[in-house]
């Protein structure tokens, strides 16, 4: 079932898709912050590790993804050319550690290869691989990877122990992003139908409490999160409005599970594709008529077709459940809601997988194998066409990163004017829209003084103690809540000079 991974040609199936994805994707280390990628500077900044750590963000519970995120902070500060390298390197590895889940399940080089470079190099994963604050969903799709990667390689013959690590695994990627504690809630049935050996074990019956613990973990953390401190505005509007839309959150789901068969099967050809469209809803029919028919094939290839269909629901249902209600209540069209590409990175993956499954199955169906290979070839040929047309490229965001070079630039010409053992009062301007979108408060990133809290470690910058200024009441009253460094950094309306001298 499986070839021995040490095998030329196997290896050339996990190295060559990594090395075709870091080729699309090489830009990441190019690319700068945005939004939330600021607030969770600051916060690290601002309020220490611990209470970060804890801290939910839009019904993620992510201390996995706070832990990475502050070991880029300690390692690489501003610099974001670091954190654009440790994304695409563990871009990289999910890609080659999917080559050798589909190497394992069809002993089929070409077509792991295939299926791996087929996801790996797709644009939608651009939703995710090119936001730092989405990076927990990258990570929690390795946990997958390693998940399913190891019950097959079990064959059912998991011991105690193992089925331990595996949900201890699985309860990481659950804190990693909300993705994982779908991930998490269904794996013990994704492993059974992976492994029908584990039926009945030790090890299968460990497993059986994965979904509570899950549950419990997340339900945990958020009373931790309450003790730290009150829950953000946003988190209480989700937990009072996602379950007041059933009807939305039903439509969110289908329009997902589209998109996501579209753009599994399409790549390139979707970019600047309206979604729902002609070509998008023959690539969501043909992608269902490829794996209908691999599914009628053998028993062993139906039942990881359901696993991997299994994960990918279990993901949708998840995000449509979250997301469709604050959608629906602010009049947005869920069809569009449902293409926002940072939802599909890891529903993408049992999607492709359950995809180069099917074609396993059709290849191995009698007198069928040179037409598959001859229906893959061609498909290759379609994809390398649409990608050599598209015009698609990483959005490297240079206006966030313009507007903090400029405005560190002209606190430290403050600074610098000013007289040795004084103190340098500078304006706390906003960041503008450009930095922070159009969501995020002014509140989750106090402008030049959030910035400066993240840039200098102390108050005081070569020999000169500094303070900022907020002469807007209502973003004074807002920044007060923040606490932290930033409580005895800002002054208000009340205390701030009539004038500031501007720095040469």
């Amino acid at each position: 079932m499986t070839r021995a991974s040490g095998h030329p040609s196997a290896t050339a199936a996990m190295i060559v898709p990594a090395l075709l994805a870091a080729a699309v994707y090489r830009e990441l280390p190019r690319l700068y912050f945005f939004a939330d990628d600021f607030a969770c500077l600051f916060r690290m900044a601002n309020e220490g590790v611990l209470r970060f750590l804890v801290q939910p963000f839009g019904g993620h519970v992510l201390v996995v993804r706070n832990l990475a995120m502050y070991v880029c902070w300690r390692l690489f500060g501003l610099d974001a050319a670091g954190w654009g390298w440790v994304m695409l390197l563990t871009h990289t590895v999910n890609v080659a550690l999917l080559a050798r889940v589909v190497l394992r399940l069809t002993s089929r080089p070409f077509l792991a290869a295939f299926t791996a470079g087929l996801w790996g190099t797709s644009p939608v994963n651009a939703g995710a691989l090119g936001w730092y604050a989405v990076y927990g969903q990258v990570l929690g799709t390795t946990v997958l990877l390693l998940l399913l990667d190891g019950v097959i390689a079990s064959a059912g013959h998991a011991t105690t122990a193992t089925a331990v690590g595996w949900c201890a695994l699985a309860l990481a990627g659950a804190t990693c992003f909300g993705t994982g504690i779908a991930v998490a809630i269904v794996f013990p049935l994704v492993a059974v139908l992976l492994a029908p050996g584990l039926r009945g074990t030790r090890a299968g019956r460990v497993l059986l409490a994965l979904p509570a613990a899950t549950v419990a973990l997340y339900a945990g953390l958020l009373g931790l999160a309450a003790r730290v401190g009150p829950p953000s505005m946003d988190q209480a509007i989700l937990f009072a409005t996602f379950y007041r839309r059933p009807g939305a959150t039903i439509a969110m789901f289908v329009d997902l599970v589209g998109f996501g068969m579209t753009s599994t099967v399409l790549s390139f050809a979707t970019v600047g594709r309206t979604f729902p469209g002609v070509l998008t809803v023959l690539g969501a029919l043909g992608y269902v008529a490829v794996v209908a028919l691999g599914a009628a094939g053998d028993r062993r290839h139906r039942r990881t077709i359901a696993a991997a269909l299994l994960v990918a629901g279990a993901v949708y249902a998840l995000v449509a459940t979250g997301r469709a209600a604050t959608y629906a209540n602010f009049g947005r069209d869920l069809a569009a809601a449902a293409a926002v590409a940072r939802y599909h990175y890891l529903a993408g993956v049992p999607l492709v997988l359950a995809l180069g499954v099917a074609v396993d199955a059709l290849a191995a169906m009698p007198r069928a194998g040179r037409l598959v290979v001859g229906g893959v070839v061609a498909w290759m040929l379609f994809l390398a066409v649409a990608w050599a047309r598209t015009d698609w490229r990483l959005e490297l965001r240079e206006a966030p990163r313009r507007w903090v070079a400029t405005t560190l630039a002209t606190i430290d010409a403050s600074v610098d004017a000013a007289p040795p053992g004084g103190t340098v009062v500078v304006e706390n301007r906003p960041a503008p829209p450009e930095v922070l979108g159009v969501v995020l408060p002014r509140a989750a990133f106090p402008g030049a003084a959030a910035l400066f809290v993240v840039a200098h470690p102390a108050d005081e910058v070569r020999g000169r103690r500094v303070r900022f200024v907020e002469r807007n009441a209502a973003a004074w009253a807002q920044s007060r809540a923040s606490g932290g460094r930033l409580d005895a950094l800002l002054a208000g309306p009340e205390d701030a000079p009539p004038t500031i001298p501007v720095a040469p």
